[in-house]
């Protein structure tokens, strides 16, 4: 059955758009965070890095809650098969051309000293996978995950919104209108990283051999589209004060076991990850109702700006990690403080990313195809 199509949530479209900007950001942290990535600031930062351990909590689990409710109203006026077509379009497609168009200069700037040219290197792009290899959708994985949870969900999301599903879409209601009801929709998430992680501990994006990470972001998914189909969103309003609250003593307990605790070899190994995992998974979640609790108090409106922005902000995600490496790369080198490079690099990012939307992209059918726009 096709349901009747809903009014659009402003919003969702709001909260995307803001955690795609907050990625650009995330990502140009990375440089000067100390963690391992594609490229590296030799001089890292401590305010940076607990920035980015900030962001990293909630940014992802956050997208793919969206999605999940953006699959929900994407499949109400849709046909099964309508609806593989246009995810095939809006998904295959960009990761695609993203791969071969995008990513590869990433890579290549990693491994620029192997190569006299980019289009020397091009060639062997295709020569294994990447770590190993050079073949990688590197920051596109997001892309990748999204197809394959709105294909391999689609039956559960067909049931659901069979008549005959109502007696359960009635039980996620109730759970969503009482106050415990938070702390029971985590708890799956957590059990999920307690079986899989010491199986997977490492996220590695690769989709075959991450299912810790695969099944994390799947419940974040199945959750949007969950509360969507209940048409429940006044609970998230009604407890976001709430969820606020257990978001901060989260977050509180999370810097702690980091400072203290989840490093320390006077605890046992298996005791430290355990409570890392628990206390990471109730961190992103209460960080993700509470943010669209509070889209919904004030943010459920529309204006002038807002099309332009949903529009963009697609084409925006595939580009701007490549834009963060390949600026990055030249600005990391210079003499200058560690903030101002910071600040050149995410923000000159941002205008070449939206100069290539608005000048190259957005005008041309075959690059609005490409990246995932409508034709």
């Amino acid at each position: 059955m096709i349901a009747e199509k809903k009014a659009r949530r402003y919003d969702l479209d709001w909260l995307r758009i803001f955690a795609i900007l907050i990625l650009l950001y995330f990502h140009t942290g990375m440089l000067f965070s100390g963690w391992e990535w594609h490229i590296t600031n030799k001089e890292s930062s401590d305010v940076i890095k607990n920035m980015s351990l900030f962001l990293h909590q909630w940014r992802m689990p956050l997208l793919f809650f969206i999605s999940g409710a953006g699959t929900f109203f994407a499949l109400g006026y849709r046909k099964p098969k309508e609806f593989v077509v246009e995810r095939t379009k809006r998904l295959l497609i960009p990761l695609l051309a993203g791969i071969f168009l995008v990513v590869s200069p990433q890579v290549y700037i990693e491994r620029i000293k192997n190569y006299s040219s980019y289009l020397d290197f091009y060639p062997h792009f295709f020569d294994g996978i990447y770590p190993k290899g050079n073949f990688s959708w590197h920051h596109l994985w997001f892309v990748a995950y999204l197809l394959v949870y709105s294909l391999v969900s689609l039956p559960l999301f067909l049931k659901l919104r069979n008549p005959n599903s109502q007696k359960i879409v009635n039980f996620f209601k109730r759970i969503l209108t009482s106050w415990y009801g938070s702390f029971l929709l985590v708890l799956p998430i957590v059990l999920s990283q307690f079986i899989l992680r010491p199986f997977f501990p490492n996220d590695t994006h690769a989709l075959v051999d991450d299912w810790a990470c695969f099944v994390y972001y799947l419940f974040f998914f199945l959750y949007g589209y969950i509360i969507s189909v209940s048409d429940d969103w006044t609970s998230l309003e009604k407890y976001k004060k709430h969820n606020l609250c257990y978001s901060i003593l989260s977050f509180i307990f999370l810097f702690v076991g980091y400072a203290f605790f989840f490093d320390n070899p006077n605890y046992h190994i298996y005791t430290r990850k355990a409570i890392q995992i628990a206390i990471q998974s109730l961190t992103a979640w209460f960080c993700v109702i509470t943010i669209i609790g509070y889209g919904i108090k004030f943010l459920n409106k529309s204006n002038k700006f807002l099309p332009y922005a949903n529009e963009g902000i697609y084409p925006f995600y595939i580009l701007h990690q490549t834009a963060i490496v390949l600026i990055g790369y030249f600005v990391i080198q210079w003499k200058i403080n560690l903030y101002v490079k910071y600040l050149i690099i995410s923000n000159l990012s941002l205008v070449v990313c939206i100069f290539i939307y608005w000048f190259f992209i957005r005008p041309f059918g075959i690059t609005r195809v490409l990246f995932g726009m409508k034709n």
